[in-house]
Protein backbone atom coordinates (compact mmCIF):
# COMPACT_ATOMS: atom_id res chain seq x y z
CA UNK A 1 0.00 0.00 0.00
CA UNK A 2 1.03 3.28 -0.95
CA UNK A 3 0.35 5.56 2.11
CA UNK A 4 0.99 8.81 0.62
CA UNK A 5 -1.54 8.19 -2.15
CA UNK A 6 -4.12 6.75 -0.15
CA UNK A 7 -3.54 9.89 2.41
CA UNK A 8 -3.52 12.18 -0.95
CA UNK A 9 -6.99 10.66 -2.02
CA UNK A 10 -8.39 10.76 1.37
CA UNK A 11 -7.96 14.49 1.38
CA UNK A 12 -9.98 15.02 -2.01
CA UNK A 13 -12.81 13.40 -0.83
CA UNK A 14 -13.72 16.29 0.66
CA UNK A 15 -11.91 19.40 -1.61
CA UNK A 16 -13.50 22.53 -0.01
CA UNK A 17 -13.02 21.23 3.65
CA UNK A 18 -9.34 20.24 2.60
CA UNK A 19 -8.63 23.77 0.89
CA UNK A 20 -9.86 25.48 4.17
CA UNK A 21 -7.93 23.83 6.34
CA UNK A 22 -4.72 24.06 4.06
CA UNK A 23 -5.14 28.10 3.58
CA UNK A 24 -5.51 28.41 7.13
CA UNK A 25 -1.73 26.97 7.27
CA UNK A 26 -1.00 28.97 4.19
CA UNK A 27 -2.07 32.07 5.76
CA UNK A 28 -0.37 31.72 9.31
CA UNK A 29 2.72 30.62 7.18
CA UNK A 30 2.76 33.64 5.10
CA UNK A 31 2.03 36.04 8.26
CA UNK A 32 5.17 34.13 10.24
CA UNK A 33 7.62 34.75 7.45
CA UNK A 34 6.65 38.57 6.18
CA UNK A 35 6.95 39.42 9.89
CA UNK A 36 10.20 37.86 10.13
CA UNK A 37 11.44 39.30 7.27
CA UNK A 38 10.61 42.68 8.04
CA UNK A 39 11.91 41.76 11.69
CA UNK A 40 14.90 40.84 9.47
CA UNK A 41 14.85 44.14 7.29
CA UNK A 42 14.46 45.91 10.71
CA UNK A 43 17.02 44.62 12.48
CA UNK A 44 19.49 45.17 9.86
CA UNK A 45 18.45 49.10 9.45
CA UNK A 46 19.02 49.22 13.50
CA UNK A 47 22.47 47.95 13.00
CA UNK A 48 23.25 49.97 10.19
CA UNK A 49 22.02 53.50 11.95
CA UNK A 50 24.40 52.53 14.87
CA UNK A 51 27.26 51.09 13.13
CA UNK A 52 27.51 53.43 10.10
CA UNK A 53 24.73 56.54 10.16
CA UNK A 54 26.00 56.94 13.99
CA UNK A 55 29.32 56.41 13.50
CA UNK A 56 30.44 54.32 16.12
CA UNK A 57 31.85 51.73 13.73
CA UNK A 58 32.42 47.64 14.62
CA UNK A 59 34.40 48.30 18.04
CA UNK A 60 34.87 51.06 19.81
CA UNK A 61 38.07 52.05 21.95
CA UNK A 62 37.79 54.03 24.91
CA UNK A 63 39.21 55.05 28.14
CA UNK A 64 37.69 53.16 31.26
CA UNK A 65 35.55 55.57 33.12
CA UNK A 66 35.10 57.50 29.75
CA UNK A 67 31.38 57.20 29.71
CA UNK A 68 30.91 57.61 33.38
CA UNK A 69 33.14 60.92 34.10
CA UNK A 70 33.76 62.53 30.67
CA UNK A 71 31.57 65.26 31.17
CA UNK A 72 33.46 66.20 34.45
CA UNK A 73 36.61 65.43 34.01
CA UNK A 74 37.09 65.13 29.89
CA UNK A 75 40.80 65.77 29.46
CA UNK A 76 41.24 62.78 31.86
CA UNK A 77 39.28 60.03 29.95
CA UNK A 78 40.52 61.15 26.33
CA UNK A 79 42.47 58.69 24.29
CA UNK A 80 45.63 60.89 23.76
CA UNK A 81 46.43 61.77 20.54
CA UNK A 82 49.55 60.12 20.18
CA UNK A 83 48.20 56.72 20.45
CA UNK A 84 44.96 57.66 18.49
CA UNK A 85 47.23 58.14 15.70
CA UNK A 86 49.66 54.63 15.87
CA UNK A 87 45.52 53.39 15.52
CA UNK A 88 45.47 54.99 13.01
CA UNK A 89 47.90 53.18 11.00
CA UNK A 90 46.52 49.95 12.22
CA UNK A 91 44.24 49.17 8.55
CA UNK A 92 47.52 49.56 7.14
CA UNK A 93 48.87 46.14 8.89
CA UNK A 94 45.85 44.63 9.84
CA UNK A 95 43.69 44.25 6.19
CA UNK A 96 40.67 43.09 8.28
CA UNK A 97 40.22 46.68 9.31
CA UNK A 98 39.07 49.71 6.64
CA UNK A 99 38.97 52.57 8.90
CA UNK A 100 40.09 53.92 12.36
CA UNK A 101 38.30 56.83 13.23
CA UNK A 102 38.33 59.48 16.30
CA UNK A 103 34.83 61.03 17.88
CA UNK A 104 33.93 63.21 20.20
CA UNK A 105 31.05 64.15 22.08
CA UNK A 106 30.55 67.58 23.76
CA UNK A 107 27.82 70.21 24.86
CA UNK A 108 28.15 74.10 25.24
CA UNK A 109 26.47 77.67 24.14
CA UNK A 110 25.85 78.04 20.33
CA UNK A 111 25.77 82.01 20.12
CA UNK A 112 24.15 83.23 17.19
CA UNK A 113 23.99 87.21 17.66
CA UNK A 114 21.08 88.19 19.21
CA UNK A 115 20.08 84.19 20.14
CA UNK A 116 21.70 81.75 21.78
CA UNK A 117 20.80 77.85 22.77
CA UNK A 118 22.41 75.00 24.56
CA UNK A 119 24.04 72.54 21.88
CA UNK A 120 25.40 68.92 21.86
CA UNK A 121 28.02 68.15 19.10
CA UNK A 122 29.38 64.68 17.39
CA UNK A 123 32.25 65.65 16.33
CA UNK A 124 34.23 63.56 13.41
CA UNK A 125 36.40 63.59 10.29
CA UNK A 126 34.20 64.36 7.22
CA UNK A 127 36.45 62.32 5.18
CA UNK A 128 36.11 59.39 7.37
CA UNK A 129 32.35 59.97 7.94
CA UNK A 130 31.99 60.04 4.04
CA UNK A 131 33.58 56.28 4.49
CA UNK A 132 30.99 55.09 6.82
CA UNK A 133 27.88 56.01 4.80
CA UNK A 134 29.48 54.55 1.99
CA UNK A 135 30.00 51.36 3.84
CA UNK A 136 26.61 50.87 4.68
CA UNK A 137 24.10 48.36 2.45
CA UNK A 138 20.72 49.91 3.70
CA UNK A 139 21.38 54.05 4.39
CA UNK A 140 23.09 54.85 1.37
CA UNK A 141 25.67 58.07 0.98
CA UNK A 142 25.69 60.50 3.24
CA UNK A 143 24.83 63.67 1.41
CA UNK A 144 21.11 61.98 1.09
CA UNK A 145 20.83 62.28 5.17
CA UNK A 146 20.70 66.19 4.65
CA UNK A 147 17.90 68.48 4.34
CA UNK A 148 19.77 71.59 3.29
CA UNK A 149 23.15 71.97 2.10
CA UNK A 150 26.21 70.28 1.46
CA UNK A 151 28.23 67.72 3.67
CA UNK A 152 31.17 68.69 5.77
CA UNK A 153 34.68 68.72 4.26
CA UNK A 154 38.35 68.26 5.59
CA UNK A 155 39.26 71.26 3.65
CA UNK A 156 36.91 73.61 6.02
CA UNK A 157 37.22 72.58 9.32
CA UNK A 158 35.09 75.46 10.20
CA UNK A 159 31.52 74.42 9.03
CA UNK A 160 29.23 72.59 10.89
CA UNK A 161 26.11 71.15 10.22
CA UNK A 162 22.64 71.67 12.91
CA UNK A 163 19.37 70.01 12.65
CA UNK A 164 16.20 71.53 11.77
CA UNK A 165 15.04 72.71 15.12
CA UNK A 166 18.29 74.43 16.04
CA UNK A 167 18.12 76.19 12.75
CA UNK A 168 14.45 77.23 13.37
CA UNK A 169 14.71 77.90 17.30
CA UNK A 170 18.00 80.09 16.82
CA UNK A 171 16.69 81.91 13.26
CA UNK A 172 19.84 80.32 11.49
CA UNK A 173 20.38 79.48 7.13
CA UNK A 174 23.08 78.19 5.55
CA UNK A 175 25.97 80.64 5.78
CA UNK A 176 25.19 81.86 8.88
CA UNK A 177 28.33 82.73 11.50
CA UNK A 178 28.13 81.77 14.94
CA UNK A 179 30.04 81.32 17.82
CA UNK A 180 30.71 77.96 19.77
CA UNK A 181 31.36 78.23 23.50
CA UNK A 182 32.85 75.26 25.84
CA UNK A 183 35.25 74.00 28.06
CA UNK A 184 38.70 72.81 27.65
CA UNK A 185 40.54 69.93 29.07
CA UNK A 186 41.16 72.12 31.72
CA UNK A 187 38.05 73.54 32.31
CA UNK A 188 38.53 76.93 31.00
CA UNK A 189 35.94 78.58 29.23
CA UNK A 190 37.01 78.49 25.02
CA UNK A 191 34.76 80.37 21.82
CA UNK A 192 35.19 79.43 18.34
CA UNK A 193 33.75 80.52 15.17
CA UNK A 194 31.67 78.77 12.84
CA UNK A 195 29.76 78.97 10.05
CA UNK A 196 26.52 76.85 9.22
CA UNK A 197 26.76 74.91 6.06
CA UNK A 198 23.92 72.17 6.15
CA UNK A 199 20.90 71.53 8.08
CA UNK A 200 19.63 67.89 8.74
CA UNK A 201 17.06 66.15 10.10
CA UNK A 202 17.60 64.92 14.21
CA UNK A 203 17.55 61.19 14.45
CA UNK A 204 15.24 61.78 17.51
CA UNK A 205 12.70 64.75 18.34
CA UNK A 206 14.86 65.05 21.95
CA UNK A 207 17.94 66.12 20.35
CA UNK A 208 16.14 68.20 17.62
CA UNK A 209 16.86 71.71 19.44
CA UNK A 210 20.18 71.28 20.56
CA UNK A 211 22.59 68.28 17.99
CA UNK A 212 24.96 69.63 15.87
CA UNK A 213 27.85 68.16 13.99
CA UNK A 214 31.19 69.30 13.74
CA UNK A 215 34.70 68.43 11.84
CA UNK A 216 37.22 66.64 14.62
CA UNK A 217 39.85 69.33 14.18
CA UNK A 218 37.08 72.20 15.14
CA UNK A 219 36.11 70.32 17.91
CA UNK A 220 40.01 69.40 19.19
CA UNK A 221 40.15 73.41 19.14
CA UNK A 222 37.72 74.05 21.15
CA UNK A 223 38.40 71.61 23.82
CA UNK A 224 42.39 72.39 23.07
CA UNK A 225 43.05 68.82 22.81
CA UNK A 226 44.66 66.44 20.26
CA UNK A 227 42.94 63.85 21.41
CA UNK A 228 38.68 61.75 20.58
CA UNK A 229 36.91 61.11 23.25
CA UNK A 230 36.38 57.13 21.35
CA UNK A 231 37.73 55.41 18.39
CA UNK A 232 35.69 53.25 16.40
CA UNK A 233 37.36 50.56 14.35
CA UNK A 234 35.20 49.59 11.19
CA UNK A 235 36.30 46.07 9.72
CA UNK A 236 35.45 44.82 6.15
CA UNK A 237 33.35 42.09 7.54
CA UNK A 238 31.28 41.56 10.35
CA UNK A 239 32.63 38.49 11.20
CA UNK A 240 36.14 39.49 12.01
CA UNK A 241 34.77 41.20 15.29
CA UNK A 242 35.59 38.65 17.90
CA UNK A 243 39.16 38.18 16.15
CA UNK A 244 39.53 42.01 15.96
CA UNK A 245 38.29 43.00 19.58
CA UNK A 246 40.97 40.31 21.20
CA UNK A 247 43.93 41.38 19.12
CA UNK A 248 43.31 45.18 20.18
CA UNK A 249 42.40 43.93 23.80
CA UNK A 250 46.49 42.51 23.20
CA UNK A 251 47.69 45.21 21.79
CA UNK A 252 45.57 47.97 24.47
CA UNK A 253 47.02 45.50 27.01
CA UNK A 254 50.74 46.06 25.82
CA UNK A 255 49.87 50.43 26.54
CA UNK A 256 49.32 49.72 29.53
CA UNK A 257 46.16 49.02 30.15
CA UNK A 258 42.97 51.29 31.12
CA UNK A 259 40.89 51.02 27.64
CA UNK A 260 37.76 48.98 26.84
CA UNK A 261 36.87 47.32 23.28
CA UNK A 262 33.35 47.21 23.13
CA UNK A 263 31.27 45.81 20.19
CA UNK A 264 28.78 47.50 18.15
CA UNK A 265 25.81 45.01 19.68
CA UNK A 266 27.13 45.77 23.35
CA UNK A 267 26.87 49.80 23.04
CA UNK A 268 23.51 50.00 21.31
CA UNK A 269 20.82 49.74 24.12
CA UNK A 270 18.38 51.00 22.10
CA UNK A 271 19.08 48.17 19.50
CA UNK A 272 18.72 45.40 22.03
CA UNK A 273 15.75 46.61 23.32
CA UNK A 274 14.41 46.43 19.97
CA UNK A 275 15.47 43.49 19.48
CA UNK A 276 13.88 41.70 22.45
CA UNK A 277 10.86 42.97 21.70
CA UNK A 278 10.66 41.74 18.13
CA UNK A 279 11.02 38.40 19.08
CA UNK A 280 8.23 38.45 22.09
CA UNK A 281 6.15 40.13 19.32
CA UNK A 282 7.48 36.92 17.03
CA UNK A 283 6.57 34.74 19.72
CA UNK A 284 3.05 35.88 19.81
CA UNK A 285 2.45 35.50 16.02
CA UNK A 286 3.94 32.28 15.92
CA UNK A 287 1.88 30.76 18.89
CA UNK A 288 -1.20 32.33 17.04
CA UNK A 289 -0.20 30.25 14.32
CA UNK A 290 0.34 27.51 16.08
CA UNK A 291 -3.42 27.87 17.67
CA UNK A 292 -4.85 28.81 14.37
CA UNK A 293 -3.41 25.77 12.05
CA UNK A 294 -3.62 23.08 15.17
CA UNK A 295 -7.28 24.16 15.82
CA UNK A 296 -8.17 23.97 11.90
CA UNK A 297 -5.98 20.61 11.41
CA UNK A 298 -7.86 18.85 14.59
CA UNK A 299 -11.09 20.42 13.13
CA UNK A 300 -10.42 18.76 9.45
CA UNK A 301 -9.30 15.44 11.13
CA UNK A 302 -12.22 14.99 13.58
CA UNK A 303 -14.82 15.69 10.71
CA UNK A 304 -13.04 13.07 8.43
CA UNK A 305 -12.93 10.38 11.20
CA UNK A 306 -16.76 10.79 12.00
CA UNK A 307 -17.08 10.29 8.51
CA UNK A 308 -14.89 7.57 8.22
CA UNK A 309 -15.59 5.43 11.07
CA UNK A 310 -17.18 2.68 8.92
CA UNK A 311 -14.43 2.88 6.80
CA UNK A 312 -11.82 2.88 10.12
CA UNK A 313 -13.24 -0.23 11.70
CA UNK A 314 -13.37 -1.94 8.13
CA UNK A 315 -9.47 -1.07 7.32
CA UNK A 316 -9.36 -2.37 11.63
CA UNK A 317 -11.22 -5.83 10.39
CA UNK A 318 -8.93 -6.02 7.70
CA UNK A 319 -5.75 -6.39 9.30
CA UNK A 320 -4.60 -2.78 9.84
CA UNK A 321 -3.44 -2.30 13.66
CA UNK A 322 -4.06 0.83 15.61
CA UNK A 323 -0.61 2.59 14.18
CA UNK A 324 -1.73 2.14 10.67
CA UNK A 325 -4.53 3.83 11.39
CA UNK A 326 -2.43 6.66 13.26
CA UNK A 327 0.19 6.67 10.34
CA UNK A 328 -2.62 7.54 7.73
CA UNK A 329 -4.12 10.17 9.66
CA UNK A 330 -0.82 11.70 10.83
CA UNK A 331 0.50 11.71 6.89
CA UNK A 332 -2.80 13.82 5.87
CA UNK A 333 -2.13 16.29 8.43
CA UNK A 334 1.68 16.09 7.15
CA UNK A 335 0.15 16.29 3.66
CA UNK A 336 -1.98 19.42 4.54
CA UNK A 337 1.12 21.22 6.28
CA UNK A 338 3.01 20.78 3.26
CA UNK A 339 0.51 21.97 0.92
CA UNK A 340 -0.08 24.77 3.50
CA UNK A 341 3.86 25.65 3.11
CA UNK A 342 3.65 25.65 -0.41
CA UNK A 343 0.99 27.68 -0.74
CA UNK A 344 2.38 30.08 2.22
CA UNK A 345 5.49 30.36 0.14
CA UNK A 346 3.86 31.21 -2.97
CA UNK A 347 1.78 33.85 -0.71
CA UNK A 348 4.68 35.49 0.25
CA UNK A 349 6.56 35.93 -2.80
CA UNK A 350 3.56 37.66 -3.96
CA UNK A 351 3.48 40.17 -1.11
CA UNK A 352 7.35 40.50 -1.11
CA UNK A 353 7.00 41.03 -5.14
CA UNK A 354 4.23 43.93 -4.24
CA UNK A 355 6.31 45.44 -1.83
CA UNK A 356 9.23 45.25 -4.06
CA UNK A 357 7.57 46.82 -6.94
CA UNK A 358 5.45 49.66 -4.79
CA UNK A 359 8.80 50.70 -2.98
CA UNK A 360 7.03 52.55 0.05
CA UNK A 361 9.28 54.30 2.59
CA UNK A 362 9.52 55.23 6.26
CA UNK A 363 11.25 56.72 8.73
CA UNK A 364 13.33 53.89 10.73
CA UNK A 365 14.19 55.08 14.50
CA UNK A 366 17.58 56.52 15.28
CA UNK A 367 18.01 57.78 11.12
CA UNK A 368 15.92 60.78 11.03
CA UNK A 369 14.92 60.09 7.29
CA UNK A 370 13.00 58.07 5.12
CA UNK A 371 14.72 55.01 3.15
CA UNK A 372 13.02 52.24 1.22
CA UNK A 373 10.89 49.50 3.27
CA UNK A 374 11.78 46.32 2.41
CA UNK A 375 10.51 42.84 3.42
CA UNK A 376 12.92 39.59 3.14
CA UNK A 377 12.52 36.32 2.61
CA UNK A 378 14.79 34.71 4.38
CA UNK A 379 15.75 31.40 4.04
CA UNK A 380 16.11 30.23 7.36
CA UNK A 381 12.63 31.18 8.56
CA UNK A 382 11.52 29.49 5.40
CA UNK A 383 12.84 26.74 6.45
CA UNK A 384 11.95 25.98 9.62
CA UNK A 385 8.46 27.44 9.51
CA UNK A 386 7.74 24.58 6.80
CA UNK A 387 9.58 22.02 8.75
CA UNK A 388 7.08 23.15 12.12
CA UNK A 389 4.38 23.65 10.49
CA UNK A 390 4.33 19.89 8.96
CA UNK A 391 5.17 18.53 12.40
CA UNK A 392 2.70 20.75 13.90
CA UNK A 393 0.18 19.57 10.83
CA UNK A 394 0.90 15.80 11.85
CA UNK A 395 0.92 16.03 15.83
CA UNK A 396 -2.89 17.99 15.74
CA UNK A 397 -4.10 14.79 13.62
CA UNK A 398 -2.35 12.61 15.47
CA UNK A 399 -4.80 13.57 18.40
CA UNK A 400 -8.04 12.75 17.16
CA UNK A 401 -6.61 9.49 15.06
CA UNK A 402 -5.46 7.93 18.21
CA UNK A 403 -8.93 8.27 19.85
CA UNK A 404 -10.20 7.11 16.52
CA UNK A 405 -8.06 3.79 16.67
CA UNK A 406 -9.22 2.81 20.28
CA UNK A 407 -12.71 2.23 19.37
CA UNK A 408 -13.71 -1.40 19.08
CA UNK A 409 -13.80 -2.77 15.04
CA UNK A 410 -17.46 -3.73 15.96
CA UNK A 411 -18.22 -0.67 17.35
CA UNK A 412 -17.00 1.42 13.99
CA UNK A 413 -18.49 -1.28 11.77
CA UNK A 414 -21.99 -0.72 13.33
CA UNK A 415 -21.69 3.70 13.40
CA UNK A 416 -24.15 4.86 11.14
Amino acid sequence: MNWFVFAARNLLRNQRRSAVTILAAAFGFTAVNIFGGFTAYMFDNLRDAFIYAGGNGHLQIYRTGYKENATTDPGKYLVPGELYQRLGQLPEKDKRILLIAGTMELSGQLDAGDRAGIFFAKAFQPSHRDIFYRESTTLGRGASFLDKGTALSDDNPNEIGVTNGVERILGLSLGSDVALMSRTVDGQINVVDATIRNTFASPSSELDEKLIVLPLKLAQDLMQTDGVGRVAVLLKHRRDIPAVEKSLRDLLASEGGGYEVRRWDEESEFYLLTKTMFNMIFGIVFLILIVIVSMSVMNTMAMAIIERTTEIGTLRALGLRRHGVIRLFAIEGALIGAGGAAAGLVLSVIVWLIIKIQSPDWTPPTIGRKVPLEIGLVPEYIFFTTIFLMVLTLAAAVIPARRASAQGIVESLGHV
